[in-house]
């Protein structure tokens, strides 16, 4: 974005390589702080589903109350 003279590598090869690894790709800007929030808040978002989605297919096991040993019986 602000540095386009000296990229090592397109635009168009990073995004190829995010889809064939099938990963999310934004093309952000450290100096002008483009995209930069939106790419954060999608990843959050993606998390979030992520986070809700393995819930709902967990068991929660809760600790069974230590029973106290009665003393002097």
């Amino acid at each position: 974005m602000d540095m386009d003279k000296d990229r090592e590598v397109s635009y168009k090869e990073a995004v190829l390589l995010a889809e064939e690894a099938q990963i999310m790709f934004y093309e952000v800007s450290a100096f002008t702080g483009d995209m930069v929030a939106e790419s954060l808040t999608h990843l959050a978002r993606v998390l979030k589903e992520q986070e809700d989605r393995v819930r709902d297919t967990t068991i929660i096991l809760t600790a069974q109350p230590v029973k106290k040993k009665a003393c002097c019986k």
